[in-house]
């Protein structure tokens, strides 16, 4: 499964990705809300996994903006 995650906390970014990948799963980490809207015009995930607090745009904003695609 191809997914986006969208988190600002490098920490937790890392955890996420690192947990995601080991069970076999293709992770593209951005930092900031805006970035991610970006990214999700330009391929096509299967998932998103996103904060809600982030830099630019928040993670409603950006579910919001996913479901319209």
């Amino acid at each position: 499964m191809r997914i986006l995650l969208a988190e600002d906390e490098k920490t937790i970014a890392i955890t996420l990705r690192d947990a995601l990948e080991e069970v076999g799963h293709r992770v593209e980490w951005v930092a900031d809300g805006r970035e991610a809207k970006e990214e999700l015009k330009r391929v096509a995930y299967d998932a998103l996994v996103s904060d809600i607090r982030m830099p630019g745009l928040d993670g409603m904003q950006l579910l919001d903006f996913a479901r319209t695609l």
